[in-house]
């Protein structure tokens, strides 16, 4: 719930179910969204990035990224991990850039990962990305209810591009997602 009180820009979604019978579907119920898939985030050769922030009405309502397709969308089915990497790896790379570089400016917003099941190469190599194009961790978050999820999270990160201790520092980790909820609630509703 707190999620719905935020301002979103974007969500950076993979699972495929969101738009049935995930957080995307619980989103639409309460606000607007534009739904977009990677490919939506390559600028047209000679559009100002201006055009196409109005192209996607980016800043006007939360934009919905589906970075493995969508079982709901005839022909942008969702890969396998193997298949994500060869066909939409350079796609999330692409778009990953064009928010942190052209639209977001660095400091102007704070990355929420949700870690609500099974960590996979993807979400990774995303958790990487952001972390390259944002300059660092220091705008990058973690919620996680399983230690599990967490620590294959925080040992691809130490041994890949960050210290264990950078990743904890701006994590929690094994506290029920009920409780993340309302604390945050608490949080938003003094703010």
């Amino acid at each position: 719930d707190f999620l719905l009180n935020m301002k979103i820009f974007c969500v950076f979604d993979f699972d495929p179910d969101s738009n049935v019978s995930g957080f995307c579907q619980e989103y639409l119920r309460h606000h607007a969204a534009n739904l977009h898939f990677m490919r939506d985030y390559m600028i047209p050769s000679g559009m100002t990035i201006g055009e196409f922030q109005s192209r996607l009405h980016l800043f006007e309502q939360t934009s919905w990224i589906f970075c493995n397709g969508r079982n709901d969308f005839r022909g942008k089915e969702p890969s396998d991990d193997k298949t994500w990497f060869k066909t939409k790896k350079t796609n999330l790379k692409e778009c990953v850039s064009l928010i942190c570089k052209q639209i977001l400016p660095k400091g102007t917003f704070t990355l929420i990962f949700l870690l609500t099941s099974p960590v996979e190469g993807p979400l990774l190599h995303t958790y990487s990305e952001f972390f390259s194009d944002m300059e660092g961790h220091e705008d990058i978050m973690c919620l996680s209810e399983s230690e599990d999820n967490f620590e294959k999270w925080q040992s691809f990160a130490g041994g890949s591009f960050c210290d264990e201790s950078t990743v904890n520092r701006s994590s929690v980790v094994g506290m029920k997602m009920s409780h993340v909820n309302a604390t945050l609630q608490r949080i938003q509703s003094v703010a």
